[in-house]
C-alpha cells in the first residue's frame, strides 16, 4: 500500500519512515481529539456552592439619598415642636436648631448615611411643621390667655416707631392705613407670610448644616 507524501505528494510505501524525494518524515502520531462535552460552553452557568447565590445583589437605584418618611415624619414633628417653642423667645435660632436636630435624630434612628440634600429636606419639613405648631400656640394663647390685646398694642407700637423713623409723606400715609381697621388684617397676613418663610429658610439651613456635618462623620 502506498500513500502520498504530505509535503511533496510523491507516492510512499506504508511503513517507510521518510520520503525518498523530499525526506519528509512519514510517521505521524494522530493528536487526541478533545471530547466536545469536556469543552467549556460559553452559555454554561457556574454552579455555586451550597448556600450561596450566583447572582450579585446590587443596591436599588436611588437608594442613597432616599428618606424613609414613615420614620422621619414623627422626628420632624418633634423637631418642629421644639422650633415653635424656641421661636417664642429665640426667633431664628430655634429654627436653625430644630432643622439640625431633625437630621441628627433621623441619622440616629436609621444609622444610615446622611447627605446634604436629605438634611435640607428634613429641615424643610420640620420648618413647615414648626410654623403650624407656632400658629397653634399663638392662637391658643390669644384664646386662653387673651394675649390678642397685647399683640395688637405691640404691633401698633412697631408701626409708630417705623413712622417716626421715616418722615416721607407717602410712607406716613401707608403706615396710617396699616394702623386702621382695614389695613391691620393685611399687616397680620404679611407677618404670617414672613414668619412662614423664616421658618422654612432657617430650618432648611439648619438641616443642610446637619446633613453636611453629620454626613462627614458617617464616612
Amino acid at each position: 500500500m502506498e500513500h502520498p507524501c504530505h509535503r511533496c505528494g510523491e507516492p510512499v510505501e506504508d511503513g517507510v519512515a521518510f520520503c525518498k524525494k523530499c525526506g519528509a518524515p512519514q510517521i505521524r502520531v494522530p493528536g487526541a481529539v478533545p471530547d466536545a462535552a469536556s469543552l467549556p460552553q460559553p452559555d454554561s452557568q457556574i454552579n455555586a456552592a451550597p448556600g450561596w447565590s450566583s447572582e450579585i445583589a446590587l443596591p436599588a437605584p436611588g437608594a442613597r439619598g432616599r428618606i424613609s418618611w414613615s420614620q422621619a415624619f414623627p422626628l420632624a414633628v418633634f423637631a418642629g415642636l421644639l422650633e415653635a417653642l424656641f421661636s417664642l423667645s429665640l426667633f431664628g435660632v430655634g429654627m436653625l436648631v430644630g432643622g439640625f436636630l431633625s437630621v441628627a435624630l433621623y441619622r440616629r434612628r436609621r444609622l444610615s448615611t446622611i447627605t446634604a440634600g436629605m438634611g435640607a429636606r428634613l429641615g424643610l419639613v420640620s420648618g413647615g411643621l414648626g410654623f403650624a405648631i407656632f400658629c397653634v400656640i399663638r392662637g391658643a394663647g390669644i384664646l386662653i390667655f387673651h394675649t390678642g390685646t397685647r399683640l395688637h398694642a405691640e404691633m401698633l407700637q412697631a408701626l409708630d416707631q417705623a413712622a417716626a423713623r421715616n418722615p416721607d409723606p407717602q410712607a406716613q400715609a401707608m403706615l396710617q392705613y396699616f394702623k386702621s381697621s382695614e389695613g391691620l388684617p393685611l399687616v397680620i397676613a404679611l407677618a404670617l407670610v414672613a414668619t412662614f418663610i423664616s421658618f422654612l429658610l432657617f430650618s432648611t439651613l439648619g438641616g443642610l448644616l446637619g446633613g453636611v456635618t453629620l454626613g462627614r462623620k458617617s464616612r
